[in-house]
């Protein structure tokens, strides 16, 4: 499985640097770097497995930096949309979400004890994959509504950013509260394999569809 997911975030950023140039004066620029973010915490991961599996050495605790990166993208999202949006409302809206979502991360880790040093935070994923639902359902609401890009959605970046975080995370917030319910073992990976394609590949074809004209 991870091995998949590292190939798929891989190629996205092997594709990012051909198309850099489109956004290189735009703020999508800072979202083709945080990319990098999710590269790096999978190759790290992919070492520790590695070393584990073939000499049985622990070389780091990768759960650290997999539960940084959990934090992190949820903040640069917020941040990322609230400057992206034109709707004042919504700015604010944003703003507070990512307030609040620091909140529960803090209080997440430090009341409740769940170490992120221990397992992977679900319980982060799923609230903060709950509040980024409401920011991508408002903003596509606010792009839809607007009359700049409204007949040419298909070629804006953000379109294409917005639907592939959507459907990862319609898919991947069911499948986080019922993993302590039920065991999907194999499944599970297959899913979150198949979610990572479909998030990266939309990020990909909004790379080479958009024109800079209508992007939001």
């Amino acid at each position: 499985m991870s091995y998949s997911i590292f190939f798929i975030i891989s190629l996205t950023i092997i594709i990012s640097f051909f198309y850099y140039k489109k956004f290189k004066e735009t703020i999508y620029r800072y979202f083709l770097y945080f990319l990098l973010i999710p590269f790096f915490t999978e190759f790290i991961y992919n070492i520790v497995l590695y070393w584990y599996y073939s000499h049985g050495i622990v070389l780091f605790n990768y759960y650290i930096s997999y539960n940084f990166y959990l934090i992190s993208s949820f903040i640069f999202y917020f941040l990322f949309y609230k400057s992206i949006s034109k709707n004042k409302r919504n700015k604010i809206i944003f703003s507070i979400l990512n307030y609040v979502f620091i909140g529960y991360a803090i209080f997440d880790i430090i009341f409740l004890k769940n170490s992120i040093f221990k397992g992977l935070r679900t319980s982060i994923i799923v609230f903060g994959g709950i509040l980024l639902l409401i920011t991508l359902i408002l903003f596509l609401i606010e792009i839809i509504n607007s009359n700049k890009i409204i007949f040419n959605i298909g070629k804006s970046f953000i379109f294409w950013i917005s639907t592939g975080l959507l459907l990862f995370y319609v898919g991947i917030i069911p499948i986080m509260i019922s993993m302590k319910f039920l065991n999907y073992n194999e499944t599970y990976s297959f899913i979150l394999v198949i979610l990572n394609a479909i998030m990266y590949g939309s990020f990909v074809i909004g790379m080479v569809k958009s024109d800079t004209k209508y992007n939001y």
